[in-house]
């Protein structure tokens, strides 16, 4: 979808400030209780042209879409709700094997990796889960305000999350934002990182500013 290409874009360039801007409406964003919620349809008067907007959805129409993705793994798995300073995160595990940890990216969730985990599980112990604010996992209220603070809480909690699954040294893979949400704890917790792999990852150097005649430019004409 455009949108998706233009947000795609604009976090390759700016991937701290997109986090800390998106975050808090991540976190706002909790399911809504009614399972007759709809989502992705139009509203009545509403045009398809209209801006992008949130849809509440519902906790039963969210398990329902994980259903049919999770459906996809063909070999036997355990789902679990782990619990991080009274938060769940919802896990997947399957395999066996040194333990592997999937991280994925931005909008995304542990059905991310349904059609990876099959062949990942022949040779590694397979966990999956879905970052704090995403998926099935517990979406907190945020109280930060800096990129800072916003890599604070992805990096804590799975850090916390590690420690309850039993894991001190693992096999790291993101994805996207959860490239670059796992490269800083890599960074952070070294000791505990077997190999790290960068799938895609978010962290491009915002570009240098401009000098010379294109530096006056108007707006409109530096972003073409």
């Amino acid at each position: 979808m455009p949108f998706t290409r233009v947000l795609h874009t604009v976090a390759r360039r700016h991937p701290r400030s997109l986090i800390n801007k998106t975050l808090p409406l991540i976190m706002s964003a909790s399911p809504s209780p009614s399972p007759s919620s709809t989502v992705g349809t139009r509203e009545p008067g509403r045009s398809w042209w209209s801006l992008p907007r949130w849809v509440p959805t519902s906790s039963h129409l969210l398990h329902e879409a994980e259903k049919n993705m999770v459906q996809h793994i063909s070999v036997p798995y355990e789902q679990t709700m782990v619990e991080v300073d009274g938060h769940q995160i919802n896990t997947i595990k399957a395999g066996r094997g040194p333990p592997l940890v999937l991280v994925h990216g931005f909008a995304a969730g542990v059905g991310f990796w349904c059609a990876n985990i099959p062949a990942l599980s022949s040779r590694f112990t397979v966990y999956a889960l879905d970052l704090v604010g995403f998926g099935r996992s517990s979406r907190p209220l945020w109280r930060g305000s800096t990129p800072a603070d916003a890599e604070e809480l992805w990096v804590t909690s799975l850090n916390k999350w590690a420690t309850a699954m039993g894991l001190s040294k693992f096999t790291l893979l993101g994805h996207s934002m959860g490239g670059y949400i796992s490269a800083c704890y890599a960074l952070r917790y070294p000791h505990q990182i077997q190999h790290l792999v960068l799938a895609d990852p978010w962290g491009v150097p915002r570009p240098p500013a401009l000098t010379g005649p294109d530096s006056d430019l108007p707006f409109r004409y530096k972003m073409i």
